[in-house]
């Protein structure tokens, strides 16, 4: 059964709180699914609209298109030890280790 827009939105705002915490280790892989789900059945205006709408960008998400090395496009910046995606090079918002 395919899920609706707004049904994929509840989805995040109850996920999107508590990424990143020991509450639900799995908690990111749920938003990046429902993320990944509207950008394909909605279109990568609305998934970008979920990502404003929840701060997903301060979890480490961003726009389509934002995160590139050469020509892959990333939805996720992947931040190493270094206070840096590793892809693009963008600083990480949390600062570095």
């Amino acid at each position: 059964m395919t899920k609706t827009l707004d049904e994929l939105r509840l989805q995040i705002a109850e996920y999107a709180p508590i990424v990143d915490t020991p509450v639900d280790p799995f908690a990111h892989n749920i938003v990046g699914l429902c993320l990944s789900q509207i950008d394909r059945e909605f279109g990568t205006a609305e998934a970008n609209k979920a990502i404003d709408a929840f701060d997903l960008e301060e979890k480490g998400w961003h726009k389509l298109g934002v995160c590139k090395a050469g020509d892959v496009r990333y939805k996720r910046h992947r931040y190493e030890t270094t206070g840096q995606c590793v892809r693009c090079g963008a600083p990480n918002p949390r600062g570095g280790d």
